[in-house]
């Protein structure tokens, strides 16, 4: 990908599905509305700042995935999350806006016959309470004015 070869700083590409002028983006209303459900979620309980976590397209450079993947991944339905929670919990890549790019896809369509059963969203939900035992929740603090 370019955006690796302009900024030296960027670690991840993550792609969007989201609906911009000129882009081709088909998706089921259902299905993504629940995304948009799921990606405030998981930014408010992790920190995460990404506008679409279950978008497919993800880049990686080989050098900080390595460290991610060592040990077995306590999720199976929403692995992709536990991936940026553990890039966010090594030490050298706290500020995700200076490692991790997010861009936007030209084209997505749903594939015909792949859909989420009930029992996914079942999973899911449990996946996120154990990510949420083994990594916390983001601490907000409330900034006085003045």
């Amino acid at each position: 990908m370019d955006i690796f070869q302009t900024n030296s700083d960027v670690q991840t590409v993550i792609g969007s599905r989201v609906h911009l002028a000129g882009r081709k983006i088909e998706r089921i209303n259902f299905r993504h509305y629940m995304g948009r459900l799921f990606t405030i979620v998981m930014d408010l309980t992790f920190g995460l700042n990404i506008y679409d976590t279950q978008c497919g397209a993800k880049f990686f450079k080989s050098e900080i995935l390595i460290p991610v993947v060592q040990k077995p991944f306590s999720s199976k339905w929403i692995f992709d999350v536990e991936i940026i929670i553990r890039l966010l919990h090594l030490p050298f890549l706290q500020d995700t806006s200076n490692w991790l790019f997010e861009i936007p896809v030209k084209e997505w369509r749903n594939i015909f016959g792949t859909k989420r059963s009930i029992s996914a969203y079942i999973n899911s939900f449990f996946d996120y309470l154990i990510l949420v035992r083994k990594y916390g929740m983001v601490h907000f603090s409330v900034k006085a004015c003045g």
